[in-house]
């Protein structure tokens, strides 16, 4: 059972307190940990789907970080919320910091999407080069994401190709 100054002294009530997103809030997780307090992927997860719903995008890609940079953790953060609150680029170099272990096939589908989205043509190619080499037996969307960007585009040579293979 928690206690009520625990309660009232959490990560997420010192994070929340911070309205200002010009304000960082890496000092206040240093603290965190300086005063000896528990750190866990569970704490870090919820914290960031809190700010995320309260629209604190800024802080909630600052505890990402955070939580990566010092901890090396990367928390199952949704990748929709990832992919949603970071720029296309901000979210590949993230997704691009996760161990392959933890990179499964709807992580890569959700990046692909994106980069779809984006008429990112050789990001995409890249990303189904990856999802070809190691996610082989799901791979249908992600051809239909491709033609659907191909067509787009109006890269006609490079659909025929896709549909050959």
């Amino acid at each position: 059972m928690h206690s009520t100054i625990s309660v009232l002294d959490s990560l997420q009530n010192r994070v929340l307190k911070v309205s200002n997103p010009m304000i960082p809030v890496d000092p206040i997780l240093d603290q965190w940990v300086e005063e000896g307090r528990e750190v866990t992927e569970f704490q870090f997860r919820d914290l960031v789907r809190l700010l995320w719903q309260f629209r604190r995008l800024t802080h909630s890609r600052q505890v990402m970080e955070w939580t990566r940079r010092n901890y090396d953790l990367c928390p199952g953060f949704s990748s929709d919320l990832i992919l949603k609150g970071y720029a296309l680029q901000g979210a590949d170099r993230y997704f691009r910091c996760i161990p392959d272990v933890k990179f499964g096939f709807n992580t890569y589908a959700k990046l692909l999407r994106s980069y779809v989205e984006h008429e990112r043509v050789e990001e995409a190619e890249a990303v189904m080069k990856e999802i070809k080499e190691f996610h082989a037996r799901d791979i249908t969307e992600c051809y239909d994401l491709m033609l659907k960007l191909y067509v787009q585009m109006g890269k006609y040579e490079k659909l025929h190709r896709l549909v050959r293979n």
